[in-house]
């Protein structure tokens, strides 16, 4: 055979290969065949836009909102956030008929994953549709997407058995399938309402402001951090806040209360409190307002139930009327007490807002003389020398630790000079704390950022220089010994 002609087989041979390679290559196998065989619907749950789901006159309809993703502060997703966000957006179901309400998201993908899922297992080809219940089925389930629609009719239960009869629309087959898909479905509108209230996470809030009577505090998130903006402008207790904002973004609705009372009767002209919450990416706020106290039985005779605004003595948490997004629903609330808080108890107790393992570099000044302290691996450089890790490291649990539920204001306050300065930095943060002499058996301590000075206790202050003392006096370390050092410290 001649050369060209070889080629020429050669070149038709590799496009062969290449159209096997590439066009069936895609196409399912035998066994993804046979699989896909057994469904009985062939939409996917993840392109499901909207679900009706009808069982006699009553229709319930639901809608998947958002997919296009959520802005971050900036105006874009903040980074790393994208993704997350636009599953979130993706995965929003909202109860459009006959209530308008968030939807139970548990109850819809439990709906979504066992409906697309069905499996056949078996098909009835020769039947009476009136004998299965498919010529007025009992329940009719509308999955529609960009695509179309697919509906599944579902009939009768087949006898002595886990099993019923259902059948897609447009299908000259019916198909015997597990009974979950009742299960699914069988719930009156109500209970496909989402109890949870809130959606975001602590993490996404970034203002939080609630009111109870005439005080009314605001907070907004700075550089990570919550700062009250109001009534007051300072910086606020980190792990208050936290514990706080757990317990708010918890609740869910105990019961809906439907056909609900005039606002009056039921404790919302004017609310009790009001909370709102503003997550990041500029989504709506979100508010919650709480009204009286639900009415229970009492037992024994005699006792109280709580009069207007305070709580039953029972044990257990205060159960009140909740508005949210115009449904009147019944919550267990905890916030009873942080709702009393003044400005003050918001305010941060802690000297440095530094946790020790963010502390790169430090700067003190004492009497005149600076000492500069650096971190060195797993020792630290004081100056040109090295010193041990644990002098450094006690010292610097000292200033974190430092606290005081005293606050005063820096403006009103006789401070003098300071005693002892120190300026904290790492992780492109830097801070300047402080140190007076005592006033009234107190130590006045101040941070940059804030109007307000701690008061000290003469035993934290105390301790403290005692620790900064170790420091200034530590002994230099051997050349070499930073590297040992390096491994045991934490």
């Amino acid at each position: 055979m001649r050369p060209r002609t070889l080629l020429v087989l050669f070149v038709v041979v590799a496009g062969l290969l290449a159209f096997i390679w590439f066009v069936e290559g895609d196409l399912p196998s035998s066994e993804e065949r046979r699989e896909a065989a057994k469904k009985v619907l062939t939409v996917e749950s993840a392109d499901v836009r909207e679900i009706v789901v009808e069982r006699g006159d009553e229709i319930v309809r639901f809608r998947r909102q958002g997919g296009e993703g959520v802005a971050s502060e900036g105006g874009g997703p903040a980074e790393g956030e994208e993704a997350a966000l636009d599953l979130a957006a993706a995965h929003l179901w909202r109860l459009i008929e006959p209530l308008e309400s968030r939807a139970d998201e548990a109850a819809i993908s439990r709906l979504l994953d066992t409906v697309t899922g069905l499996e056949r297992q078996r098909s009835l080809t020769d039947f009476d549709a009136a004998a299965v219940g498919l010529s007025e089925p009992r329940a009719r389930i509308r999955l529609i997407s960009q695509a179309g629609e697919e509906v599944l009719l579902v009939g009768s239960d087949v006898p002595a058995s886990s099993h019923l009869i259902v059948q897609r629309l447009g299908s000259e087959e019916a198909a015997v399938t597990p009974r979950e898909v009742w299960t699914a479905i069988d719930k009156t509108p109500g209970e496909w309402r989402s109890r949870k209230l809130f959606t975001a996470s602590s993490t996404e809030v970034v203002e939080l402001r609630f009111q109870r009577g005439d005080r009314a505090i605001a907070m907004v998130r700075r550089a990570g951090d919550f700062w009250l903006e109001s009534p007051v402008d300072d910086r606020a207790r980190g792990r208050r806040v936290d514990e706080f904002l757990g317990t708010l973004l918890s609740l869910e609705a105990e019961s809906f209360i439907d056909g609900a009372a005039a606002a009056g009767e039921l404790g919302f002209d004017p609310p009790f409190a009001s909370l709102e919450i503003t997550p990041r990416g500029g989504r709506a706020s979100q508010r919650l307002e709480l009204g009286a106290l639900v009415p229970q039985v009492v037992e024994p005779e005699g006792a109280s139930a709580g009069g207007d605004g305070e709580a039953a003595d029972d044990g257990g948490p205060t159960v009140r009327y909740a508005r949210f997004e115009g449904q009147v629903v019944e919550v267990a609330e905890e916030m009873e007490e942080a709702l009393g808080w003044e400005a003050a108890d918001w305010q941060d107790d802690r000297w440095s807002a530094f946790d020790v393992w963010q502390v790169d570099n430090a700067r003190i000044r004492v009497g005149g003389e600076e000492m500069v302290l650096a971190r060195d691996g797993g020792a630290w450089r004081r100056g040109d020398e090295t010193i041990g890790y644990g002098p450094v490291s006690d010292f610097l649990y000292a200033v974190d630790e430092a606290s005081s539920e005293d606050l005063a204001d820096r403006a009103l306050t006789s401070l003098g000079a300071p005693v002892v300065e120190i300026v904290l930095s790492g992780e492109d943060a830097e801070e300047s704390l402080a140190l007076y002499p005592a006033v009234e058996g107190h130590h006045p301590a101040t941070v940059s950022g804030r109007d307000f000075a701690l008061l000290l206790d003469s035993e934290t202050v105390g301790d403290l220089l005692a620790k900064l003392e170790a420091v200034r006096t530590a002994e230099p370390e051997a050349e070499g010994a930073d590297e040992a050092a390096g491994g045991s410290a934490g």
